[in-house]
């Protein structure tokens, strides 16, 4: 009885400092450009019928709108079960791709917020569309080529509390306030890495829901042959992408709203792969699946 009540401690305990992780709903770059030019009319979130896997922001020169990639990204926490009040600090974090042309020149990367969160959709907004930048939030300041690889983080936490009193729709525009000209590439979530909202908070969770917050996954079998299913005891899976382990996506399934989906593998090359789950609270799990 004692080690019961111990285990059930320590659980609640962990729990009363839950980090969560949020996969970005929506994530797009848009382009200026001058009067005889079509950039600026054009969505950016389709190349060739898929989803554009980079998100760019660059300003070359004072003036030059052509020269302008802004990115935008969108959380949706209408479920999440979060006030303001609940989150000690909050962050996003996006993954540096690229930085091209001059690798060794530092650019700073400022998060802003956008004056309309709901007024925009990946799949058509455009520069002439977007909603306007608002006040600037926080920034990263000196990334340059040999940051390519990582993670970076900007603190949004005054931002997304005030959010999640409202509509709980949060948006973001990722620029280049400081006029260099230089182009950062951000991974988008149609890739490996996608942008993620990470929302320390304070509540208490019960054995239970503190489950379903982490996104519980069971994968099996694996490795897999012909097949392999994907369930999750307590809230029901959102969607599922499996990646190679070159980062090509090879399976998509959208809107499954069900605790458990069957994957055929059959056409799978054999090696390594990794099932990104999203479950409709928005959590994300990644899990390595092996085809043999």
């Amino acid at each position: 009885m004692k080690k019961t009540l111990l285990f059930l401690a320590v659980i609640l305990f962990t729990a009363s400092m839950n980090a969560q992780s949020f996969i970005a709903s929506d994530d797009v770059y848009v382009q200026g450009s001058d009067e005889n030019d079509k950039e600026h009319t054009i969505n950016y979130n389709q190349d060739g019928g898929n989803e554009n896997p980079e998100l760019l922001v660059k300003v070359g020169s004072t003036g030059r709108t052509d020269l302008i990639r802004k990115t935008l990204i969108k959380f949706n926490l209408t479920e999440s079960g979060l006030s303001g009040d609940d989150v000690t600090d909050a962050k996003l974090r996006v993954h540096v791709a690229d930085v091209q042309k001059n690798k060794a020149d530092p650019v700073t990367v400022t998060v802003s917020e956008l004056t309309d969160d709901t007024a925009w959709d990946e799949h058509d907004v455009t520069w002439e569309t977007a909603p306007a930048s608002g006040g600037a939030i926080s920034s990263v300041v000196g990334i340059t080529g040999s940051d390519i690889g990582t993670e970076k983080d900007w603190d949004v936490t005054e931002y997304v509390k005030t959010e999640l009193d409202g509509d709980q729709i949060i948006s973001f525009a990722l620029e280049d306030l400081d006029v260099v000209n230089n182009t950062v590439t951000f991974s988008s979530k149609a890739g490996v890495y996608a942008p993620r909202l990470i929302i320390n908070n304070d509540l208490t969770l019960s054995t239970s829901n503190f489950d379903v917050q982490n996104n519980v996954v069971s994968l099996y079998p694996n490795p897999a042959q012909e097949s392999f299913v994907i369930q999750t005891p307590d809230t029901e899976i959102s969607n599922v992408k499996v990646f190679s382990i070159n980062g090509s996506m090879i399976f998509n399934s959208e809107n499954v709203n069900s605790n458990s989906l069957t994957v055929d593998t059959s056409a799978f090359q054999t090696g390594v792969y990794f099932v990104h789950v999203k479950n409709v609270l928005g959590a994300l799990s990644v899990e390595k699946m092996i085809k043999k």
